[in-house]
């Protein structure tokens, strides 16, 4: 009797001790896609307290000590890509060490940015940041787009009131020049198989390990997966672990023991997606589940529906198209719903920044001209393509002394203008205008010619 008690105990002991070390091969296995990507870091990209914020995040190991701040301006650059006209020069306005735990984050304040959509490439040689044990041999390459420091959808229209919508968009704005843009989700499947009934013959519930595996399935973008599991309570149950693609499917998988997904505990498992460059691109939050019949219902895969999946490719619409085709608006709706801030919502036309557009009137031209030259919260305008304009009385084009940043500029992009133009107040004007790009049929008057700027203009006359 002793002999079969002895030996059914035995057998129950190698039989979890089995199922043990196979879960520490398998998570061997699994975890052989864990490894540093290309670049050491990640980043993310932020408009906070109107300001443009990039936080870099370093791989684990690398710690920050300091910032060279004397070589910020030699050796940090900040440009736009192709030949983008820009009306605003970008630059770093700061960037520090930020004081936390683990010591391994930067932050980057970017000064404004044109409102056209344009991408830009911040450059960070060697020996800018300074590390603990690592050395860095390559610059670092933090790339972006200004879309993605426009405002959030929810932010804009759902937070806000109707009078702030009003006031700050569509005021300058009609529904037609608010652009909407939808990225695509690149995180497309969510696979979840929790593991705990039938790995024992044992009457105790804790006996053997309780075998979590998730599947994540991304598009080809996606270079590195960063997931991390919390509570209820925002606790973390399972520190950020560093995944790379898999070689046997399209995308990235790891695994965790003592989950009890079963119970009414409540998990969070949050998913970060980057690219290449180490951007944070798409991000999603599950709480694993399993199934009502607890024997076999323990595979579930439809986190992500066929509906919410996303699109393969960017959706860039205006509001005016949102608000007339239920489709799309659904689409970003459902594909969104918990993350409505990822949808950017842009304009151009804003209390200092105008576009000139071609509607097809010359009298619609002529009265947006004419609200840009007169209002004085105005420093930018721009002429969006090679316009022919008739002036049909002669223009002054000045600011009161007080003006913010004491800097006018006026972007004509090839614009032909028929009539006199006055830049500058009285002698007594302080501020500085700039020109270009445009012809002026007529006489180009300037009060102050060593404050007024002209980069390709011509003009019958210039005084």
């Amino acid at each position: 009797m002793l002999k079969q008690a002895y030996k059914s105990i035995s057998s129950k002991f190698l039989l979890n001790l089995v199922l043990i070390m196979s879960f520490v091969m398998v998570q061997a296995v699994l975890f052989s896609s864990e490894a540093k990507a290309a670049v050491p870091y990640t980043y993310t990209l932020a408009r906070e307290d109107n300001s443009n914020i990039i936080k870099i995040t370093f791989d684990e190991g690398i710690y920050v000590d300091s910032i060279n701040d004397s070589q910020i301006a030699s050796r940090v650059r900040i440009a736009a890509a192709g030949n983008a006209v820009l009306m605003r020069t970008p630059r770093i306005v700061e960037m520090y060490a930020v004081n936390s735990i683990d010591s391994n984050e930067v932050e980057i304040v970017v000064g404004d940015l044109d409102p056209d959509i344009i991408n830009y490439e911040i450059t960070i040689e060697p020996g800018v940041i300074e590390f603990d044990k690592y050395t860095q041999l390559s610059n670092f390459k933090i790339a972006f787009s200004s879309s993605e420091f426009a405002d959030g959808f929810e932010d804009v229209f759902i937070k806000r009131s109707a009078s702030e919508i009003n006031d700050n968009i569509l005021r300058y704005n009609a529904p037609r020049d608010v652009n909407v843009f939808i990225p695509k989700r690149y995180i497309t499947k969510i696979e979840t198989i929790h593991k705990y009934n039938g790995v024992s013959n044992s009457t105790k519930s804790n006996a053997a390990p309780k075998l979590t595996n998730i599947d994540i399935l991304t598009l080809d973008d996606v270079k590195k997966v960063i997931v991390n599991i919390t509570d209820s309570r925002g606790r973390v149950i399972m520190e950020s672990k560093i995944l790379e693609p898999r070689s046997d499917f399209k995308g990235f998988t790891l695994g965790q023991a003592g989950l009890n997904i079963e119970t009414s505990t409540t998990y969070k498992v949050n998913i970060y997606a980057y690219d290449t460059n180490g951007k944070l691109v798409d991000k999603r939050t599950i709480v694993p589940r399993i199934g009502d019949d607890k024997t076999k219902d323990f595979i579930i895969s439809d986190y992500i529906t066929s509906t919410s999946s996303g699109s393969k490719s960017d959706k860039n619409v205006t509001l005016y198209d949102l608000m007339k085709d239920l489709k799309t608006l659904n689409y970003a709706l459902t594909n969104f719903n918990e993350e409505l801030n990822l949808i950017k919502v842009a304009y151009s036309n804003t209390r200092d920044y105008r576009v000139i557009r071609n509607s097809g009137s010359a009298s619609d031209i002529l009265n947006s001209l004419a609200d840009a030259i007169n209002d004085d919260d105005v420093r930018y305008i721009k002429f969006d393509s090679a316009l022919n304009i008739t002036l049909p009385q002669n223009i002054t084009i000045s600011r009161p002394n007080a003006f913010d940043n004491d800097h006018v500029l006026i972007e004509g992009n090839g614009a032909t203008i028929n009539g006199n133009i006055t830049i500058g107040g009285e002698s007594s004007d302080t501020n500085t205008y700039e020109l270009r790009n445009m012809t002026i049929q007529g006489t180009l008057t300037r009060i102050n010619p060593s404050r007024c700027i002209l980069t390709n203009v011509q003009a019958t006359t210039i005084r």
